[in-house]
């Protein structure tokens, strides 16, 4: 977060403030990957599911299955960050 400060200059001056419980990249990432090899768990146990699923689509069927395992590792990567700041948050208030 931005906060504009005076100078006392007359020009503001920013400085980045942070969250005492703000999360790194690295935790980003982690949860990235850990996101990324449920998906690929995921995978090896529907592949053949989702290529039964996609062949009446003809030659948008890998595309399909493509945003299809897309969305399953973003949504994946999405849930484990909102558990992690919900829990984190919940242990910085007790």
């Amino acid at each position: 977060m931005h906060t504009p400060q005076s100078n006392g200059e007359g020009g503001p001056e920013t400085r980045e403030s942070t969250a005492s419980g703000a999360s790194n990249p690295g935790e980003h990432a982690a949860c990235g990957l850990v996101a990324l090899l449920v998906m690929g768990v995921a995978t090896l146990y529907l592949y053949p599911t989702l290529v039964v699923a996609t062949r009446p689509l003809l030659l948008l069927s890998s595309t399909v299955i493509v945003v299809a395992l897309l969305w399953v590792w973003l949504s994946v990567w999405l849930s484990i960050e909102i558990v992690l700041e919900w829990q984190t948050a919940r242990a910085r208030t007790e």
